[in-house]
């Protein structure tokens, strides 16, 4: 989740991410072991994701990355989506990836997906039968598909499968997503608003952020210095085989975040137009 703050420049830019920004943000999140974002990281990285995701699934990917794509086309309804996602199926030989593909299917199409995802609960794989039934439950309204869902459930014979498939959450349940991007407090108008957690004080901003750094040529994994000045912040950047970028307090424009388990900093470049990104831990 370490530079998940990408996707903040949504709500500070008032133009849409270009494609490597968002390419730069799902390729982050891809990174992580455990990849963890608010539940609106794709309605916020806007439609124009869409594309990227397109291109970003035909390459030659790792079983992580491979997984976050498959997740993250769940998100978009389009219809080609659907195409998409059940020619993968079709021909997946692998349990875990089909059970991945089938349940972003089940996400992106709704109802639309059922013919298609029906008879996988006569899976002999439980965990695919699990995927299946969980996303009837959570993302189809139709009384057909809530009968065929009651039909399968009377004749599974395992009772930790009907335990698994009864617990699952719908937005509904749940109430909608609960996880959002905070703005709490920026370093030209201050002003705290609601926090998810205790906001940081703008005097222990100072100091070693971790995150990523966006200039016009790419972007890149990088440490940020924060120094209180008379003048604003400064900051001091330290990018792998690079030398370091100094952003002298009458260029830097520093905004400050928070999520439910990080405190965030974003340092635009006025002259550069750079972005840096960085986290802590709250504790």
């Amino acid at each position: 989740m370490r530079i998940l703050a990408l996707i903040l420049l949504v709500f500070q830019s008032a133009h849409a991410l270009s494609p490597e920004e968002i390419r730069a943000a799902i390729k982050a999140q891809a990174s992580n072991r455990h990849p963890d974002p608010p539940g609106d990281f794709w309605k916020n990285l806007g439609p124009e994701a869409l594309p990227v995701l397109k291109k970003m699934i035909e390459e030659d990917l790792g079983n992580v990355e491979r997984t976050w794509l498959i997740e993250g086309l769940g998100h978009f309804n389009d219809p080609e989506v659907g195409r998409i996602l059940e020619s993968r199926i079709k021909l997946s030989e692998n349990d875990v990836f089909t059970k991945k593909l089938l349940a972003s299917l089940i996400h992106s199409q709704g109802d639309q997906s059922l013919d298609f995802v029906e008879p996988y609960l006569s899976s002999p794989s439980p965990h695919i039968r699990i995927a299946v039934a969980r996303g009837i439950r959570a993302h189809m309204k139709s009384d057909r598909a809530r009968e065929r869902l009651e039909r399968y459930l009377a004749v599974e014979k395992e009772s930790w499968i009907r335990d698994r498939i009864a617990k699952v959450e719908t937005d509904k349940d749940r109430g909608g997503p609960t996880r959002r991007v905070r703005i709490l407090a920026t370093g030209e108008t201050g002003g705290p608003s609601e926090a998810l957690a205790e906001p940081l004080p703008e005097k222990d901003w100072a100091g070693e952020w971790k995150g990523v750094y966006l200039m016009p040529g790419g972007s890149g994994s990088a440490k940020g210095f924060l120094k209180k000045e008379k003048e604003g912040w400064r900051m001091e950047l330290i990018l792998p085989k690079k030398k370091r970028i100094e952003l002298k307090a009458s260029e830097a424009e520093v905004q400050y975040f928070q999520t439910d388990h990080y405190h965030w900093i974003r340092v635009r470049g006025r002259k550069t137009d750079t972005v840096f990104t960085g986290n802590r831990k709250t504790n």
